[in-house]
């Protein structure tokens, strides 16, 4: 927020983005070092609480920043949960709990296309503000280009209405701001469908160790999520972008490996 003027992301909610990322990682951390002072205690409400800060950054946060802030303390939660879980350190129970808190983190999820049409609200006034400090440079490239809005949720829907478009821009017919900012988005999509995909696989893994049958959702393909045997686990996986079994190897998605 500078003078009166109010922007769509002022430096006082950049700053909170940067605190709720932080409570992310220190939630983390505690989740942990309860479980080694306290292994006989259920520390499900821990990851419980991680969730819930994901889930209500994600209906309160606007633009595609407050969504990736989403993503990331998802990712932090899930790594710290599979990790407790490789380390021998989850108990049944705790393990049935989070069972229920990501099956309800997955039910509320924001989609990442509604995060995108929140994102054009951002687009349009940073837009406008360049306008406002380019003008004859603005002016020349809509002269060429015409209005960047059209091209935009043009790309947007092509990107989240159909799984096989390829972001193919180029200069003769793509604005610059565009070609700047769609690979971005793309990438930042490509970070929220692999964690959704994570989320996901923790589920079929806690619910295999308890030996209850579970609805696995691959969202890279649609279809159940891919198995296998190593040694004595039952390993859940994605098949990934190019939605081709490579046998948990490739672009093929697994749990996180390191916290």
């Amino acid at each position: 927020m500078t003078g009166n003027t109010c922007y769509p992301l002022s430096d006082e909610l950049a700053e909170s983005f940067k605190k709720v990322r932080s409570v992310g990682r220190f939630i983390a951390l505690y989740h942990r070092r309860f479980k080694q002072l306290y292994p006989e205690e259920n520390s499900s409400f821990i990851f419980a609480a991680q969730i819930k800060l994901a889930r209500l950054n994600d209906l309160t946060s606007p633009f595609l920043i407050g969504k990736m802030i989403t993503v990331a303390i998802d990712g932090i939660a899930t790594r710290q949960l599979t990790s407790l879980h490789n380390d021998g350190l989850l108990s049944d129970a705790e393990a049935a709990d989070c069972i229920e808190s990501l099956l309800g983190s997955l039910a509320v999820d924001k989609p990442m296309k509604t995060a995108m049409e929140d994102e054009f609200i951002f687009f349009k006034h940073a837009y406008g503000r360049l306008f406002s400090r380019a003008p004859l440079a603005m002016w020349i490239l809509e002269r060429y280009y015409g209005e960047p809005f059209d091209q935009y949720q043009k790309l947007s829907r092509e990107t989240f209405d159909n799984p096989e478009f390829k972001l193919d821009m180029d200069l003769v017919s793509h604005n610059p701001i565009l070609m700047i900012a769609f690979p971005n988005f793309r990438r930042a999509s490509f970070q929220a469908k692999e964690k959704a995909c994570q989320k996901s696989i923790l589920l079929a893994t806690l619910a295999s160790r308890l030996g209850k049958e579970f609805n696995n959702f691959d969202p890279w393909s649609g279809q159940p999520l891919k198995s296998m045997q190593q040694g004595d686990k039952l390993v859940f996986y994605s098949v990934g972008p190019n939605k081709a079994d490579d046998n948990a190897s490739g672009d093929d998605i697994l749990l996180p490996t390191e916290l």
